[in-house]
């Protein structure tokens, strides 16, 4: 637990669509009582102390004095890329920001994500910086990095020969759990369908979805 590893301050980094779901979840199972950051409150009024909610997006503007002992992020697969617009850039910079000024750092996905091994610079070097070397240098180890005839660099690809190698160094930081181990620990599945009531944002939003114009993610939001 956070308190056996001496954390006074922890700071949870997580969707914003589950940040009530990690409060509920820790008042029911820890007794924790934890402060869920959002627009109608003042960031510099964050506690310095105790556990702290924040979506990916608010975590980048927690105050420069904000350190936590402890940080886990959830559905981590959300900081992974290494874009330079859109949201991708905000998370990955909230991402190096945290994992630098706190103590110790919990990474944590549910979602299968590792396609490819480019997919995992931004993660290690944010767990463990300079380790796995630079960008450039990860993608010519284990990614198949090249340049291709037109000068432009190739870094979607595998080197079997060093996947081995790899595996063990992810042995070192990572623990990685399959279906097959754990399925005798899940429950039945079970399927529940609630009836939205019609809204002209949500509508739209599934209707620009359905017309392949948006995204399925968005027209859950509106909802």
């Amino acid at each position: 637990t956070a308190h056996q590893m001496g954390s006074s301050l922890t700071l949870v980094v997580c969707p914003a669509s589950v940040r009530e779901t990690w409060k509920d979840q820790l008042l029911r199972w820890a007794a924790v009582e934890a402060y869920l950051v959002d627009e109608g409150k003042a960031l510099l009024n964050v506690p310095n102390k105790g556990w702290v909610i924040s979506s990916y997006e608010f975590s980048s503007r927690l105050p420069e004095s904000f350190y936590p002992n402890l940080v886990i992020f959830d559905e981590v697969q959300l900081a992974k890329g290494r874009a330079y617009s859109g949201k991708g850039p905000l998370r990955v910079k909230a991402l190096r920001q945290l994992c630098t000024s706190s103590g110790a750092r919990l990474l944590m996905t549910g979602t299968p994500m590792w396609d490819r091994p480019r997919d995992l610079f931004t993660l290690l070097d944010a767990t463990w910086p300079r380790r796995f070397g630079s960008s450039f240098e990860f993608d010519q180890a284990y990614c198949g990095g090249h340049f291709d005839a037109h000068g432009g660099w190739e870094n979607k690809g595998v080197d079997s020969e060093r996947l081995h190698e790899l595996r063990l160094r992810l042995g070192m930081l990572a623990v990685s759990r399959t279906k097959a181990a754990v399925a005798d620990q899940l429950p039945a599945l079970t399927q529940h369908i609630v009836w939205m009531p019609a809204q002209v944002k949500a509508t739209k939003a599934f209707q620009s979805f359905c017309l392949k114009h948006g995204k399925v993610q968005d027209a859950l939001e509106a909802c």
